[in-house]
């Protein structure tokens, strides 16, 4: 082989080597495992700032002064309310003037009504034997009719603004708290729905507990 021919030969092994080389070199680098990359960062958990926390505002409710009346009423004469909307003045001041008559009449009839029953299962007693509906009819009957003697003392009214009118009145008996216990006594005993006999003083106290009773119920 002449000197040539040996120097090509020996280069071209040399290039043969080294093409070999890289070509191991990238195999080895295409297999090798990916390393574990460092995790992300945590977001950072934002701190709640200083929330200002707004106290609920108050604002004082004006009661009328129809309900302030019939809860604190006269020492000798019953109150009560009743308050009614509609777009007519008229209707709103006779629906009121009703619903307080009603009221009025609810409460008295409650309280005669608990004081009978109590009293005739404690003293046993009953002359008549009459059933409870017949009896409650009278007591019924009674109480209406004095309940119609009263006066409005009071009325006030309320432009709403949808237009309708709203309104409360006040109305007070014009008997006095005795003379009612008085009539509705002498009334039961007539029709012998509590017994002749009865302890006067002891019903009529009986009534006005429950008067008493019936009112702080509807004001708590």
């Amino acid at each position: 082989m002449t000197t040539n021919g040996l120097f090509i030969f020996v280069f071209s092994a040399g290039l043969l080597s080294l093409a070999t080389s890289c070509g191991s070199s990238k195999d080895q680098t295409a297999y090798i495992y990916p390393q574990p990359q460092p995790q992300q960062q945590e977001q950072q958990i934002q701190q709640p700032q200083n929330v200002i926390v707004q106290q609920p505002t108050k604002q004082k409710r004006e009661v009328d002064e129809c309900i302030t009346l019939a809860n604190t009423e006269d020492e000798n004469k019953y109150r009560a309310y009743g308050t009614a909307t509609s777009f007519q003045e008229s209707y709103a001041l006779q629906n009121a003037e009703a619903n307080a008559v009603t009221a009025m009449v609810q409460r008295m009839e409650t309280a005669v009504e608990g004081a009978r029953q109590f009293y005739n299962k404690d003293a046993n007693a009953n002359a008549k034997k009459m059933t409870e509906g017949d009896a409650q009819g009278i007591i019924t009957q009674y109480i209406v009719g004095l309940c119609k003697n009263y006066r409005v003392i009071k009325t006030n009214l309320y432009d709403l603004s949808d237009g309708s009118i709203q309104c409360y009145v006040c109305i007070e008996m014009r008997n006095t708290k005795d003379e009612f216990l008085n009539t509705v006594g002498n009334a039961l005993t007539k029709d012998e729905v509590i017994a002749i006999d009865y302890d006067k003083e002891r019903f009529m106290d009986s009534i006005k507990k429950g008067l008493e009773d019936y009112k702080k119920s509807r004001t708590e």
